[in-house]
C-alpha cells in the first residue's frame, strides 16, 4: 500500500503512495522517493526497486539543491550499473574541442560557449540564461561556467552531466544530420521542468 498510487475522488491516480512518490527516471525506470526542506536541512531518499539500489542525500542548506531528486538520479546511476551488471560504456563521440551552443526552450533562446577537454567529457559550459535567471532569483551564484564531468554512452548518444548550484543536471548528445550535435537538457526548476534542446558546433581547430 505505501507504494501503490492513491487515487482521487473520481478516480485518478495522484502517483502519491503512503508516504512515497511514485515516478521513473530519465531512463524509465521506477523510482520511489520523497524529499523535503526545513530552515537549515534538505534531504531526499530515493529507491530503485527493480536494481534494488537506495540513495539518500543530507543537505544543510535548506533550499540547497534545488533539484535535489535529479542530483541523487544522477548519482545513483553508476550503482545501478553495477547492480544490474551492466557495464558502462565509455563515450563513442570524439567530444574534446571547444564549442558554440544554441538553446531552445519554449520562454527564450540563448547561445554561448563550452570545452571539453578531454575524451572522458571533462570541461565547462558557460551559464545559460534559463539556469542564471532562476539562480538569481533563489539568490545563488549565476555567472561564469559550469563544470562538465562523467562522460558515458549507450548505444546512440553520450550523456555528460552539468555541475552547477541548482544541483546536477544531465546533457545528452548524439549526432545530427548537419554533422554537429544535437540534445537536451532537462532542468527540474521550480514546480516544473524546463526542457531544453540545444543544438552544439565545434569549432574549427586552429
Amino acid at each position: 500500500m505505501m507504494f501503490t498510487s492513491q487515487r482521487t475522488a473520481d478516480g485518478k491516480e495522484t502517483k502519491v503512495g503512503i508516504g512515497w512518490r511514485i515516478g521513473a527516471d530519465s531512463l524509465k525506470r521506477q523510482v520511489l522517493h520523497h524529499a523535503g526542506s526545513i530552515n537549515g536541512g534538505r534531504s531526499v531518499i530515493l529507491i530503485y526497486p527493480e536494481s534494488g539500489v537506495v540513495i539518500s542525500l543530507l543537505s544543510n542548506l535548506g533550499s540547497m539543491p534545488i533539484a535535489i531528486e535529479q542530483t541523487a538520479q544522477i548519482m545513483a546511476a553508476p550503482f545501478i550499473d553495477i547492480a544490474e551488471k551492466r557495464e558502462r560504456m565509455r563515450a563513442r563521440l570524439d567530444l574534446a574541442g571547444m564549442y558554440d551552443y544554441f538553446i531552445e526552450s519554449e520562454k527564450q533562446s540563448d547561445s554561448g560557449t563550452m570545452e571539453i577537454a578531454h575524451g572522458d567529457g571533462a570541461g565547462w559550459i558557460s551559464i545559460p540564461k534559463q539556469f542564471s535567471e532562476f539562480a538569481r532569483r533563489v539568490a545563488l551564484p549565476a555567472e561564469g561556467k559550469m563544470k562538465l564531468v562523467n562522460a558515458s554512452a549507450s548505444s546512440n548518444e553520450t550523456s555528460l552531466v552539468i555541475v552547477s548550484p541548482l544541483g546536477l543536471f544531465p546533457l545528452r548528445i548524439h549526432s545530427a544530420a548537419d554533422g554537429h550535435l544535437a540534445g537536451e537538457i532537462k532542468c527540474p526548476l521550480g514546480p516544473q521542468s524546463l526542457e531544453m534542446n540545444i543544438r552544439i558546433k565545434k569549432r574549427p581547430q586552429k
